[in-house]
């Protein structure tokens, strides 16, 4: 073991990949985060989290490889999915308002193409369709196409990998709690990339690993109630900082990196105090959402 005291060794385990850092490619500038035991998909290990120094990405090493998780994410909402959908709803509505919000202040318009990848029970294509754009969606789960699909709208089953989609199709794309999900964030984005027409839109929202309940439960060594570092089907741990160099080592540019709370969410919580605590932790960054734009350039 190296003196960062992260292991660099090739796993045993054939579940189990040691990867460089996924963003920037470092395999040795890599400096252990947080460590604890943990039972994902049926399989015991070690969970281990390490830091690249380059880039600020934090990310699962040594990690189960993608494919223990095929049939999961297949199978993810077998039985669950209308009640997920449902119980979501109100909170899906308030994202999906403040990214259309930002996507439409940097030139999207109605009628636009528009791709979510990772639609889950659909609440996002649903605001999105209201809003009047052309929305459709990409899922790897099979039943949660279906009940997208029996809501009147427009899903196809597969992944950035597997779905039929033309290259330079689509005037923007949505990920929304969905990019840390994928073994290969890097790669997702430049797919991303190549599917949105010339100066088209990317919006990212995924966990911050710097919001302040997490950075605070770290620092006193309490449990953290936002379970952001929680062991589980997660590869990547962003920050404000990390998804700019996800956007910008994919070739697309910055245009935003928003990593404040969501005062329509925090309205419903605090009430008048909303508004005030947004744009503090905005400032902070210690929301536990980052919410990044980026765009295509020609």
């Amino acid at each position: 073991m190296p003196a960062s005291g992260v292991n660099l060794e090739t796993p045993r385990d054939e579940r189990f990949e040691a990867t460089p850092c996924l963003l920037c490619d470092e395999d040795r500038g890599l400096t252990p985060f947080l460590e604890q035991d943990a039972t994902v998909v049926g399989i015991g290990y070690r969970h281990a989290l390490v830091r690249c120094e380059r880039c600020a990405f934090v990310f699962v090493r040594p990690r189960l490889r993608p494919a223990v998780f095929s049939d999961y994410y297949r199978d993810y909402y077998k039985t669950t999915i209308e009640r997920y959908a449902n119980e979501r709803k109100t909170a899906d509505l308030a994202v999906a308002a403040r990214i259309l919000a930002r996507l439409g202040a940097h030139g999207l318009r109605p009628g636009a193409r528009l791709l979510e990848v990772g639609c889950g029970g659909g609440n996002f294509l649903e605001a999105a369709q209201a809003a009047g754009f052309r929305a459709s969606g990409i899922e790897p789960s099979t039943d949660a196409v279906r009940f997208v699909r029996a809501r009147g709208l427009d899903a196809t089953e597969g992944s950035l990998d597997t779905a039929p989609l033309g290259e330079a199709s689509f005037d923007a794309i949505a990920l929304v709690q969905t990019l840390e999900h994928l073994p290969a964030p890097r790669k997702a984005l430049e797919r991303v990339r190549s599917l949105l027409v010339p100066g088209g839109l990317v919006a990212i929202e995924v966990p911050n690993v710097e919001n302040a309940f997490t950075t605070w439960s770290r620092r006193l060594g309490r449990a953290d109630g936002t379970r952001t570092l929680e062991p589980g089907d997660h590869y990547s741990y962003f920050s404000a900082r990390s998804l700019g160099v996800a956007l910008e080592r994919a070739g697309l540019a910055v245009v935003e990196v928003d990593a404040g709370w969501n005062a329509a969410i925090l309205r419903g919580r605090v009430g008048p105090l909303a508004s005030p605590l947004a744009v503090v932790s905005r400032a902070l960054r210690w929301g536990t959402s980052v919410l990044g734009i980026g765009r295509r350039t020609p």
